[in-house]
């Protein structure tokens, strides 16, 4: 969790504070990921907030569709398919503390 926003305007975990998840995948070495994928289910205390993934800075929908990420059965799942590293990804998304 890289930023906390709660109802009241501060940084408290407390219910309908809202949880920035950050996730940084760092491929390191040479030659390619096969079918790089990364999946991370939310905690059951919490609720996703729709539209909120992105990919490297960009927004994803949350429909499994034509980008490479989408939330389903309580999981943001994102797949980069072949991955040549060296390489860095870095996903967002938010969740609702209930």
């Amino acid at each position: 969790v890289v930023a906390v926003q709660d109802p009241q305007g501060g940084a408290v975990v407390m219910p309908g504070a809202v949880l920035t998840y950050r996730i940084t995948l760092a491929l390191t070495g040479v030659g390619i990921a096969d079918n790089l994928s990364f999946s991370d289910p939310l905690p059951l205390a919490t609720t996703f907030v729709p539209a909120s993934i992105t990919v490297d800075g960009s927004a994803r929908t949350d429909a499994l569709d034509i980008d490479n990420a989408s939330f389903a059965a309580g999981a943001v799942t994102v797949v980069f398919g072949n991955t040549a590293a060296p390489a860095t990804r870095v996903i967002e998304f938010k969740a609702t503390v209930n």
